[in-house]
Protein backbone atom coordinates (compact mmCIF):
# COMPACT_ATOMS: atom_id res chain seq x y z
CA UNK A 1 0.00 0.00 0.00
CA UNK A 2 2.86 2.40 0.81
CA UNK A 3 4.43 1.79 -2.58
CA UNK A 4 1.06 2.32 -4.24
CA UNK A 5 0.65 5.67 -2.51
CA UNK A 6 4.26 6.63 -3.24
CA UNK A 7 3.81 5.97 -6.94
CA UNK A 8 0.56 7.94 -6.98
CA UNK A 9 2.16 10.89 -5.19
CA UNK A 10 5.10 10.90 -7.62
CA UNK A 11 2.73 10.93 -10.59
CA UNK A 12 0.83 13.90 -9.17
CA UNK A 13 4.00 15.77 -8.16
CA UNK A 14 5.62 15.34 -11.57
CA UNK A 15 2.50 16.51 -13.39
CA UNK A 16 1.92 19.58 -11.22
CA UNK A 17 5.53 20.68 -11.76
CA UNK A 18 5.24 20.43 -15.57
CA UNK A 19 4.05 23.83 -16.81
CA UNK A 20 3.54 22.68 -20.39
CA UNK A 21 1.31 19.84 -19.18
CA UNK A 22 -0.67 22.21 -16.98
CA UNK A 23 -1.26 24.47 -19.97
CA UNK A 24 -2.30 21.49 -22.09
CA UNK A 25 -4.84 20.30 -19.53
CA UNK A 26 -6.13 23.84 -19.04
CA UNK A 27 -6.60 24.25 -22.79
CA UNK A 28 -8.76 21.12 -23.06
CA UNK A 29 -11.87 22.59 -21.35
CA UNK A 30 -11.42 25.81 -23.33
CA UNK A 31 -11.36 23.77 -26.54
CA UNK A 32 -14.60 22.02 -25.55
CA UNK A 33 -16.26 25.38 -24.92
CA UNK A 34 -15.03 26.67 -28.27
CA UNK A 35 -16.08 23.75 -30.45
CA UNK A 36 -19.27 22.56 -28.73
CA UNK A 37 -22.80 23.79 -29.28
CA UNK A 38 -24.77 24.85 -26.22
CA UNK A 39 -27.03 21.80 -26.36
CA UNK A 40 -24.12 19.33 -26.54
CA UNK A 41 -21.73 21.12 -24.18
CA UNK A 42 -22.75 19.22 -20.99
CA UNK A 43 -22.19 15.86 -22.70
CA UNK A 44 -18.78 16.89 -24.07
CA UNK A 45 -17.71 18.05 -20.61
CA UNK A 46 -18.72 14.70 -19.12
CA UNK A 47 -16.53 12.88 -21.63
CA UNK A 48 -13.66 15.31 -21.05
CA UNK A 49 -13.85 14.72 -17.30
CA UNK A 50 -13.43 10.98 -17.85
CA UNK A 51 -10.07 11.17 -19.58
CA UNK A 52 -8.61 14.49 -18.40
CA UNK A 53 -7.05 12.93 -15.25
CA UNK A 54 -5.32 10.32 -17.43
CA UNK A 55 -4.01 13.05 -19.74
CA UNK A 56 -2.72 14.98 -16.72
CA UNK A 57 -1.11 12.04 -14.91
CA UNK A 58 0.12 9.83 -17.75
CA UNK A 59 1.53 12.26 -20.33
CA UNK A 60 5.30 11.92 -20.10
CA UNK A 61 5.16 9.55 -17.13
CA UNK A 62 6.51 6.31 -18.71
CA UNK A 63 9.89 7.88 -19.53
CA UNK A 64 10.12 10.33 -16.63
CA UNK A 65 12.93 10.34 -14.09
CA UNK A 66 10.38 9.79 -11.31
CA UNK A 67 9.20 6.53 -12.83
CA UNK A 68 12.72 5.36 -13.61
CA UNK A 69 13.70 6.03 -10.01
CA UNK A 70 10.88 4.08 -8.41
CA UNK A 71 11.24 1.24 -10.92
CA UNK A 72 14.92 1.01 -10.04
CA UNK A 73 13.98 0.56 -6.39
CA UNK A 74 11.69 -2.39 -7.05
CA UNK A 75 13.16 -4.03 -10.15
CA UNK A 76 14.90 -6.72 -8.07
CA UNK A 77 11.86 -7.47 -5.94
CA UNK A 78 8.49 -9.05 -6.53
CA UNK A 79 6.51 -5.88 -5.83
CA UNK A 80 7.04 -4.14 -9.17
CA UNK A 81 3.44 -5.00 -9.98
CA UNK A 82 2.34 -2.48 -7.35
CA UNK A 83 3.90 0.34 -9.36
CA UNK A 84 2.23 -0.95 -12.51
CA UNK A 85 -1.12 -1.13 -10.73
CA UNK A 86 -0.80 2.44 -9.43
CA UNK A 87 -0.10 3.72 -12.94
CA UNK A 88 -3.53 2.47 -14.02
CA UNK A 89 -5.52 2.81 -10.81
CA UNK A 90 -4.81 6.49 -10.12
CA UNK A 91 -5.86 7.91 -13.51
CA UNK A 92 -8.64 5.33 -13.89
CA UNK A 93 -10.24 6.01 -10.52
CA UNK A 94 -9.72 9.77 -10.82
CA UNK A 95 -11.41 9.78 -14.22
CA UNK A 96 -14.33 7.73 -12.94
CA UNK A 97 -14.94 10.03 -9.97
CA UNK A 98 -14.56 13.28 -11.92
CA UNK A 99 -16.73 12.01 -14.77
CA UNK A 100 -19.46 10.89 -12.38
CA UNK A 101 -19.50 14.19 -10.52
CA UNK A 102 -19.65 16.13 -13.79
CA UNK A 103 -22.56 14.02 -15.00
CA UNK A 104 -24.49 14.64 -11.80
CA UNK A 105 -23.79 18.38 -11.88
CA UNK A 106 -24.78 18.67 -15.55
CA UNK A 107 -28.42 18.43 -14.54
CA UNK A 108 -29.56 15.80 -17.04
CA UNK A 109 -31.05 12.43 -16.18
CA UNK A 110 -28.19 9.95 -15.97
CA UNK A 111 -29.06 6.50 -17.36
CA UNK A 112 -27.93 3.36 -15.59
CA UNK A 113 -25.70 2.48 -18.54
CA UNK A 114 -23.52 5.47 -17.73
CA UNK A 115 -22.43 4.02 -14.37
CA UNK A 116 -21.03 0.99 -16.17
CA UNK A 117 -19.44 2.90 -19.02
CA UNK A 118 -17.76 5.58 -16.88
CA UNK A 119 -15.24 3.26 -15.13
CA UNK A 120 -14.75 1.11 -18.23
CA UNK A 121 -13.94 4.18 -20.30
CA UNK A 122 -11.73 5.83 -17.66
CA UNK A 123 -9.58 2.75 -17.18
CA UNK A 124 -9.46 2.15 -20.93
CA UNK A 125 -8.20 5.68 -21.45
CA UNK A 126 -5.55 5.26 -18.77
CA UNK A 127 -4.19 2.07 -20.33
CA UNK A 128 -4.41 3.44 -23.87
CA UNK A 129 -2.48 6.58 -22.96
CA UNK A 130 0.12 4.53 -21.07
CA UNK A 131 0.62 2.33 -24.13
CA UNK A 132 0.82 5.32 -26.47
CA UNK A 133 3.25 7.17 -24.21
CA UNK A 134 5.41 4.07 -23.83
CA UNK A 135 5.77 3.37 -27.55
CA UNK A 136 4.78 6.38 -29.65
CA UNK A 137 4.98 9.44 -27.41
CA UNK A 138 4.39 12.60 -29.51
CA UNK A 139 3.01 10.86 -32.65
CA UNK A 140 0.62 8.87 -30.48
CA UNK A 141 -0.63 11.98 -28.72
CA UNK A 142 -1.20 13.64 -32.08
CA UNK A 143 -3.37 10.74 -33.31
CA UNK A 144 -5.45 10.76 -30.13
CA UNK A 145 -5.81 14.54 -30.40
CA UNK A 146 -7.13 14.21 -33.96
CA UNK A 147 -9.68 11.61 -32.83
CA UNK A 148 -10.82 13.84 -30.01
CA UNK A 149 -11.13 16.88 -32.27
CA UNK A 150 -13.14 14.80 -34.75
CA UNK A 151 -15.56 13.96 -31.95
CA UNK A 152 -15.90 17.59 -30.92
CA UNK A 153 -16.44 18.79 -34.46
CA UNK A 154 -19.56 16.67 -34.87
CA UNK A 155 -18.51 15.71 -38.41
CA UNK A 156 -18.91 12.02 -37.60
CA UNK A 157 -22.64 11.31 -37.35
CA UNK A 158 -22.21 7.63 -36.40
CA UNK A 159 -21.56 8.09 -32.70
CA UNK A 160 -20.23 4.57 -31.92
CA UNK A 161 -17.13 5.49 -33.96
CA UNK A 162 -16.27 8.36 -31.61
CA UNK A 163 -14.94 6.38 -28.66
CA UNK A 164 -13.49 9.53 -27.04
CA UNK A 165 -17.06 10.67 -26.34
CA UNK A 166 -18.67 7.48 -24.97
CA UNK A 167 -19.51 8.70 -21.42
CA UNK A 168 -21.26 11.84 -22.60
CA UNK A 169 -22.79 10.22 -25.67
CA UNK A 170 -24.57 7.52 -23.67
CA UNK A 171 -26.32 10.25 -21.66
CA UNK A 172 -27.14 12.20 -24.81
CA UNK A 173 -28.59 9.21 -26.66
CA UNK A 174 -30.69 8.21 -23.65
CA UNK A 175 -32.46 11.57 -23.88
CA UNK A 176 -33.29 11.33 -27.58
CA UNK A 177 -35.63 9.11 -29.55
CA UNK A 178 -34.15 6.76 -32.11
CA UNK A 179 -30.49 6.46 -32.96
CA UNK A 180 -28.05 4.19 -31.16
CA UNK A 181 -29.44 2.42 -28.11
CA UNK A 182 -27.51 3.21 -24.88
CA UNK A 183 -26.93 -0.51 -24.27
CA UNK A 184 -24.76 -0.55 -27.38
CA UNK A 185 -22.22 1.66 -25.68
CA UNK A 186 -21.75 -0.87 -22.88
CA UNK A 187 -20.63 -3.46 -25.41
CA UNK A 188 -18.44 -0.91 -27.15
CA UNK A 189 -16.89 0.17 -23.84
CA UNK A 190 -16.09 -3.47 -22.99
CA UNK A 191 -14.51 -3.86 -26.43
CA UNK A 192 -12.51 -0.66 -25.93
CA UNK A 193 -11.31 -1.94 -22.55
CA UNK A 194 -10.14 -5.18 -24.15
CA UNK A 195 -8.27 -3.37 -26.92
CA UNK A 196 -6.71 -0.82 -24.58
CA UNK A 197 -5.73 -3.51 -22.08
CA UNK A 198 -4.11 -5.59 -24.81
CA UNK A 199 -2.13 -2.63 -26.16
CA UNK A 200 -1.04 -1.69 -22.64
CA UNK A 201 0.04 -5.26 -21.90
CA UNK A 202 2.00 -5.51 -25.14
CA UNK A 203 3.68 -2.17 -24.53
CA UNK A 204 4.77 -3.37 -21.08
CA UNK A 205 5.88 -6.77 -22.33
CA UNK A 206 7.98 -5.49 -25.21
CA UNK A 207 9.22 -2.24 -23.72
CA UNK A 208 12.94 -1.85 -23.82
Amino acid sequence: MQLLLLTASLMVKRSTENRALLWLCSAAPATVLLFSHAETLPFRLVSLAAWLPALFLVTGWPYSSSRKGIRALVERSDISGTVTAAEVLLPGLSGTVLCSLTALLAGNTVPWQFWIIAPLFSFSTAMLLLAVEQKLQNPGRFVLLLLWMAGLSGKLSFKPLIFTEYPGTVIETSLTQGGTHPDTFILLAILLLGISGSLWYLSKRYSS
